[in-house]
């Protein structure tokens, strides 16, 4: 479940280096984990990914499927 963290790193330079993508210079994204994955992270990823810490944001699990699906396990 690391795919955002590394994702995020390596976005701005994806961009410059293709022709059919361009992000406005002052667009500032924040990236965020959903609640159900972000415990499966690092610690320090709770506190800068959890939607609970993101202006904006709340408390969203958005994957109501998964966790139906997690008693199968």
């Amino acid at each position: 479940y690391d795919i955002n963290c590394t994702y995020m790193k390596n976005l701005w330079r994806q961009v410059d280096n293709t022709k059919f993508l361009e992000i406005a210079p002052l667009f500032w994204i924040m990236a965020g984990i959903r609640m159900w994955h972000v415990h499966g992270h690092k610690k320090e990823c709770y506190a800068r990914y959890s939607p609970l810490f993101i202006r904006g944001s709340d408390w969203v699990d958005s994957e109501i499927i998964e966790t139906l699906w997690s008693t199968l396990n």
